[in-house]
């Protein structure tokens, strides 16, 4: 949440679809993709906005996370097609 909310312009009202996280691994971050029904400083994509983070971690604890891209309206299908590369879906 704290990656994304910079990026909505009504962040309190934001509602989280959260999808799951991927398996675990040895390395130290690993990209995550979800959606958010949320207001965006962009009105064309207000409402359902698909995102994708680069989640940092630390002895299995998420420590923090970084915005790799977000987009509401048509242009979900490029963030869905973006996580598709790293084997993952924002739905």
């Amino acid at each position: 949440m704290d990656a994304v909310q910079f990026n909505l312009k009504d962040p309190q009202t934001a509602k989280y679809n959260w999808t799951k996280f991927p398996a675990h691994t040895d390395e130290d971050s690993r990209n995550y993709c979800a959606t958010v029904n949320a207001k965006s400083p962009y009105p064309p994509y207000n409402g359902k906005q698909a995102y994708i983070v680069e989640v940092k971690l630390a002895n299995g604890q998420i420590v923090g996370a970084t915005m790799g891209l977000i987009a509401g309206g048509k242009d979900v299908a490029i963030v869905a097609k973006m996580c598709a590369k790293y084997g993952l879906s924002p739905d």
